[in-house]
């Protein structure tokens, strides 16, 4: 609905659901909604890559500030280095504004460069909405 993508395009609060070898493996992402797509960046070490890698099916919760309203999708996430970099500055600036994300970039990229990072791009195949009607 025109309610949900509005939400997502504004929200700031997103949880990524990946399946584990114990189970759900969940972890608050930086995200970015546009072109019918979720972007997220993370490091190429980390537990939800590897969980991506094996199984891509994953789910996402984006929540306004307090929790409600808030929209759940699930779809297939994509892996890629591809623009890795770019997105993270983009995330950066999104949610710690102009200053804070150079900052946050100036201390991430010499301890990960971009080379070491990874875009998720999730395409979901399945939205639900609470507190929209």
């Amino acid at each position: 609905s025109a309610a949900a993508e509005e939400l997502v395009r504004r929200a700031r609060l997103c949880v990524l659901g990946s399946e584990g070898r114990r189970g759900p493996h969940l972890v608050p992402v930086w995200f970015l909604y546009r072109e019918g797509r979720f972007e997220m960046v993370t490091g190429e070490d980390r537990k939800k890559l590897e969980h991506l890698k094996d199984n891509p099916r994953a789910g996402l919760a984006v929540m306004a500030d307090g929790g409600s309203p808030a929209v759940m999708v699930d779809g297939l996430a994509e892996v890629t280095s591809d623009g890795a970099g770019e997105l993270v500055q983009e995330l950066a600036i999104r949610y710690l504004g102009e200053a804070g994300g150079k900052q946050y970039i100036d201390e991430l990229f010499p301890v990960r460069p971009p080379e070491r990072l990874r875009r998720i791009v999730l395409r979901p195949t399945w939205w639900k909405t609470w507190g929209l009607e």
